[in-house]
């Protein structure tokens, strides 16, 4: 896992080994000194920005990187860029797999295990999902007569519980089944017990961005699944190329952000038992800016005493 910097985040042991990584590596070690300068480099950083600036991922794609022996390895990569919610790509989650020089692809075998440990160790919950009965499913509406799908879903709820249930799931990490209670014993949960009630209004946007046709979308999410205790997390949902008409290959990764959520609450818990401190309180109160020195806010005490109205003070100067 790779930030917008190109830091690394996260490496499993596989990566660690791949990478060339020293024991005792810190996050935030730049990727591109595991890759030999000169050349290599300067390719590695240009696909690192072109991907951070919106360019669809390829499937996959080579670079050379350095082992701590001083040994150079040819790696296939294939990248899975998150956003936040405004869709600005923060960095992205990879697989690679070593390959001989005169190799044009990693053999299956390669990609299945490197894949399998990527999804079973990332710290995140990621979840590889089918569309394409969900894409039939809206291409039918159409043909239908369905042009305003935002309206139709809020007037036909129980249309995205038939969409949710026409999704297959097609592999999830033990992340992603702890965020969703479920167990190990379900190999391949129906999606829509996956859901809490707040789930769908994400999923709704989702299907949204399936019907204008496009590949990419961020939001934010709230769950209750599980113990039922309200969780938030920043999705990324992204469709991956050659699979960009029937929507068969879906990567949605889910980065909790709870912790934020409940601080910024206590944040504003906090400034509203201020202010109404400050609005009631008998005494004369004024915030003031220390860079000018202009009124910031009075309360109404002030404004007694002054026999300044509140429009007259804020704003000027003592």
């Amino acid at each position: 896992m790779v930030d917008r910097n190109g830091g690394i985040l996260y490496a499993n042991p596989s990566a660690v080994a791949i990478l060339g990584l020293e024991a005792g590596w810190e996050t935030g070690t730049s990727l591109f000194s595991c890759i030999p300068p000169g050349k290599d480099r300067r390719v590695a950083r240009e696909a690192f920005r072109s991907l951070m600036y919106g360019a669809h991922p390829s499937e996959w794609t080579d670079i050379t990187v350095r082992k701590a022996s001083g040994e150079s390895v040819l790696l296939e990569w294939r990248p899975i860029p998150f956003s936040d919610r405004n869709g600005r790509v923060n960095g992205f989650l990879a697989t690679a797999s070593e390959m001989e020089r005169d190799s044009k692809h990693t053999s299956a075998r390669d990609y299945s295990t490197n894949l399998r440990s990527l999804f079973e160790d990332a710290p995140i919950p990621i979840w590889e999902e089918d569309y394409s009965k969900v894409k039939e499913r809206l291409d039918f509406l159409k043909e239908e007569g369905v042009e305003k799908f935002d309206a139709y879903f809020d007037s036909h709820p129980d249309e995205l519980k038939t969409c949710a249930r026409l999704v297959r799931v097609v592999n999830l990490n033990a992340s992603a089944r702890a965020s969703a209670g479920i167990p190990e014993s379900d190999p391949s949960p129906e999606l829509d017990k996956a859901f809490s009630k707040e789930t769908y209004s994400i999923f709704k946007d989702q299907l949204l961005t399936m019907v204008r046709g496009e590949t990419r979308f961020s939001g934010e999410s709230i769950s209750t699944v599980g113990d039922g205790i309200p969780r938030y997390y920043m999705i990324n949902w992204t469709v991956m190329p050659g699979h960009e008409k029937d929507y068969s290959r879906v990567f949605i990764t889910g980065l909790e952000i709870t912790d934020v959520r409940q601080a910024e609450a206590a944040l504003r818990q906090s400034e509203a038992k201020f202010a109404l401190a400050f609005r009631s309180s008998p005494d004369s109160l004024c915030i003031t800016s220390m860079a000018d020195d202009h009124f910031i806010e009075v309360n109404e005490s002030f404004l007694q005493i002054t026999g300044y109205d509140r429009d007259e003070v804020v704003g000027s100067t003592f």
